[in-house]
């Protein structure tokens, strides 16, 4: 899972090396990247893996199967974060980069997997080398900032029937929180702060 990933946490620590292929159409280097395969549908819909390919982000050429391997053999490893150790060099590579595999076989496999969760999940470990990204559902931030009300601070609003408060102790500091609780799962913050010292 993302945030829990020890293959995730290793990765980001090192300076993340891709590995970069020249489009075979402009020459411009990107690394392959699922948003960019694509396939067709038939008129009623249905969809067509064997007519997999990719389309590259810079000049919107398509690029298949038999360009990959003129495109392995010039590709080359790119750091694409910074580090402050030297020493710590970390590697990204997924299957659509396989000269054994077609880019369709990659599509096949992800239309057989994508209906079910644990199945697509394994998917995403598997043959992306990404971590699995929980979808919950999420208010739009929109929304969210709409119902913002103004109200100082140490003063509960109208509304809060209780009061909690949290701290959260951190190596240098004490985090505290205070929360007015409503009906409905309501909340105000009603007060933040941060007590830095030795905990």
């Amino acid at each position: 899972y993302e945030g829990r990933s020890r293959i995730e946490k290793a990765f980001k620590s090192g300076n993340q090396r891709r590995f970069y292929l020249p489009c075979p159409h402009c020459g411009e280097h990107d690394h392959l990247q699922w948003k960019n395969v694509k396939w067709d549908k038939s008129d009623d819909g249905v969809n067509l893996p064997h007519t997999a390919y990719m389309v590259c982000e810079h000049c919107g050429g398509i690029i298949k199967d038999h360009h990959k391997p003129g495109m392995l053999k010039s590709g080359r490893w790119q750091a694409t974060a910074l580090t402050t150790s030297k020493r710590i060099v970390s590697y990204h590579l997924n299957e659509l980069y396989s000269p054994c595999r077609k880019f369709s076989d990659v599509v096949y496999d992800f239309l057989e997997a994508k209906e079910d969760p644990e199945l697509l999940k394994a998917w995403t470990n598997t043959s992306l080398g990404e971590v699995w990204k929980e979808k919950g559902e999420q208010p739009d931030w929109q929304v969210l900032h709409d119902r913002c009300e103004p109200y100082p601070l140490l003063t509960a609003p109208r509304g809060v029937c209780f009061c909690t408060a949290g701290v959260d102790v951190q190596h240098n500091r004490l985090a505290v929180a205070i929360y007015g609780w409503g009906r409905g799962e309501q909340a105000w913050l009603l007060y933040y702060t941060e007590i830095h010292g030795d905990t």
